[in-house]
C-alpha cells in the first residue's frame, strides 16, 4: 500500500465524513453528504446498514478450513 493510499485516523464512515468535510469546499461537501432533498435514500441506507451484524469468531480452530466450493451440482 502506498503512503498516499492510507487514511490515518479513519476507522469508520463518520471519520471519513469528517475528513471530507475538512477537505472539500462547504457546498460540495453538503451536496455529497445530504443525498437527495428529503434525505430518504440516506435514511434508508443507514437503516439497511444498521441491520447488518458481523458474527465474531475468535479462538476457533481454523487449521482444517477449506476454500473448496461446489457449483452447479
Amino acid at each position: 500500500m502506498l503512503k498516499s493510499d492510507r487514511l490515518p485516523g479513519a476507522y469508520n464512515i463518520a471519520d471519513l465524513s469528517e475528513m471530507a468535510r475538512r477537505r472539500l469546499p462547504k457546498g460540495l461537501f453538503e451536496f455529497m453528504d445530504r443525498g437527495n432533498d428529503d434525505e430518504i435514500a440516506v435514511r434508508e441506507n443507514r437503516i439497511a446498514l444498521d441491520r447488518i451484524k458481523l458474527k465474531l469468531r475468535v479462538l476457533i480452530d481454523v487449521s482444517k478450513r477449506s476454500q473448496e466450493i461446489s457449483l452447479f451440482t
